[in-house]
This record gives structure tokens, C-alpha cells and sequence, in this order.
């Protein structure tokens, strides 16, 4: 529905205290469209339909009664305005966690005319409908910040001299940046002492961690609060090749785990790591040799050959850290 404002004189050399405005829909039986009282020169008429004639008449009123209505005044509706179309999001994390909402202008305004536009958000995720006001202005688009682990959805309406629109269709995304709240600047370097292996990251983009943990070769560390640092040092590790990760806490909940940094160390000076020989197969007695059956050699008959099971050699548990 319409709105407008109109204005108006008031009469000469009498005190007024207030206006009577009429409000009268042309055609169709001449409906009456309602009656305003105010005490100021103009008045704001809601609830137009679009494409309408309305007749308006004032009357002034002071402590002595009613003075005699204006002239009637005629004015047209213009056709209702489209909602904005063609919704649009765009996910960056230039800073931080943004998403930049975009829309065009309605179809069959005039491209002079001018235009304000409201935008809603609601970040309940599907089922929810509790949207709230983020944008008013002439721009088509707006910076959205976001919180990680939310889903969202916008809407927006355009408002012209004529009144709004009615709401665009709803524009719905997750929050789909990839790997939001994980540590930033994973790497690893080894020290000089060719035994000490340094894992460090930075924290996350656009949000605060409350703590970080750190994996390395699928074993998951304890977890290290945000005020020790962003640096975890083992000497332990084996000559080889290794995985580390780190992830972040973020209001209480753990992010995703960042790439795998794939880190080399290296063999100690003086060679590989001497490991222990493996164990020589067991020496088999010689088979007898071939004799008459019945025919005995003073040692009792060799009976058929018993597999004896030796225990398999189990690899020492890796230590946890």
C-alpha cells in the first residue's frame, strides 16, 4: 500500500487548533477512504492503493466549531512498486568474515527516480523467521559481517515518494567460507639442534580463539589456551616424514582442522638411526636319511612336523603427548 504526506495553509486571521482531513476514493461509489485529525498544517495518508484517484477535503476547527471544507483536491496513485530482484551474495574474507549482499533495482521503476531500500537479516538458519533490520539506504548492496557457524538469510524491500514494496524473496547462504576460525599461517621449521621440531600457526581471521589444538601424525595434543602462545615444540619425533594440524576453539566450539603441513625431520649427524637386526629364521634339524621301513637307528620315529607359533614382535606404543 501507498503513503503520502500532504500539506497545506492554514486559514487567515483566525486561531486554528487543529485540522479535519477527508479522504475519498474516486470511482466505484465514491468509498471513503477515512478521516485524519491533526493539529499541524499536513498530515501523512497510509494504506493508498496503487493506480487509485483520491479526493481530499480540510476543514479547520477552532474553540467555535468547524470552518467550511477546501476545495477538494485530486491526486493519483502511481502503480505499485516491484520489490527488488535478483539477490545476491558474494563471501570474502578481506576482512574478516564478510559477506557483500547485492540486488537490482525493481523491474519497471524508472531508473531516475529515486529510491531507498530496507534490508533484514535473520541467522537462525532454515525454520526461522526472526528477522531484523541491518541496511537503510540508497545502495543496492551491503557489507554483511558474519558469525561463524551461522546460517542466514536476507530479504529487502524498495521505498519510493509513493510508499514501499512489498518484500523481495528470500536470499538464503551458510556461512560457507572454507575453514572459518582455523589457524592461520600453519608452518613448521626444525632448530638447530637437528632433534627439536617447532610447530607454530597464527590465529584465526576475523575471530577471537579462546584455545588451539595441535595434531600431529593423527595424534591429538591436550588442548593449549590462547595465552601459551602459538608455538608447540616436540623432540621426540623420528627421522621421516610427519602431518601436523592445529585447530581453534571459538565460543566453545572446535573449528575444523587446518590443512595437513607435511615436514620432513631429518637423520641425525652420523647417519641413519641404527636400528636392531631383525631376528635370523630358526635352524631346521636335516631330514633323516632315507631307511627300510621297520628298520630302526636307536632314535625314536620322527612323527609329523608341530608349527609352532612364535609371538608376533609388537612395535613399542607411541608415547602420547
Amino acid at each position: 500500500a501507498a503513503s503520502l504526506t500532504i500539506r497545506w495553509d492554514p486559514p487567515l486571521g483566525c486561531a486554528v487548533d487543529g485540522y479535519r482531513v477527508e479522504v475519498q476514493a474516486e470511482g466505484g461509489g465514491g468509498e471513503a477512504h477515512g478521516v485524519i485529525k491533526t493539529e499541524e498544517a499536513r498530515a501523512e495518508v497510509c494504506g493508498l492503493r496503487a493506480c487509485t484517484s483520491y479526493r481530499l477535503r480540510v476543514q479547520a476547527r477552532n474553540k467555535s466549531g468547524h470552518g467550511d471544507k477546501s476545495a477538494p483536491a485530486l491526486l493519483r496513485t502511481e502503480a505499485a512498486l516491484a520489490p527488488p530482484t535478483r539477490l545476491q551474495t558474494v563471501l570474502t574474507e578481506a576482512e574478516g568474515l564478510v559477506a557483500l549482499c547485492s540486488w537490482e533495482r525493481p523491474e519497471g521503476h524508472p531508473p531516475t527516480a529515486q529510491l531507498a531500500y530496507h534490508m533484514e537479516v535473520d541467522e537462525g538458519g532454515e525454520g526461522s523467521a526472526d528477522f531484523a533490520e541491518v541496511y537503510v539506504g540508497p545502495s543496492p548492496q551491503f557489507a554483511l559481517p558474519l558469525r561463524p557457524g551461522k546460517n542466514y538469510k536476507f530479504r529487502v524491500r524498495a521505498v519510493s515518494a509513493a510508499g514501499s514494496s512489498a518484500w523481495s524473496v528470500i536470499k538464503g547462504f551458510s556461512r560457507a567460507l572454507p575453514n572459518a576460525g582455523v589457524p592461520d599461517n600453519v608452518a613448521v621449521r626444525v632448530l638447530e639442534d637437528g632433534r627439536t621440531v617447532a610447530l607454530t600457526w597464527g590465529p584465526p581471521v576475523g575471530v577471537t580463539a579462546q584455545a588451539y589444538q595441535v595434531k600431529v601424525d593423527l595424534q591429538e595434543g591436550k588442548k593449549r589456551r590462547e595465552n601459551e602462545g602459538f608455538e608447540y615444540r616436540r623432540e621426540d619425533l623420528e627421522p621421516g616424514l610427519h602431518r601436523f594440524q592445529v585447530r581453534s576453539m571459538v565460543n566453545g566450539k572446535w573449528s575444523e582442522w587446518s590443512r595437513e603441513t607435511l615436514f620432513l625431520v631429518p637423520d641425525p649427524p652420523g647417519g641413519p638411526t641404527q636400528r636392531a637386526a631383525p631376528l635370523p629364521p630358526l635352524a631346521l634339524d636335516p631330514p633323516p636319511s632315507a631307511m627300510p621301513l621297520g628298520v630302526g637307528v636307536g632314535r625314536p620315529d620322527l612323527g609329523a612336523p608341530q608349527l609352532v607359533h612364535e609371538p608376533a614382535l609388537m612395535e613399542p606404543e607411541q608415547q602420547r603427548w
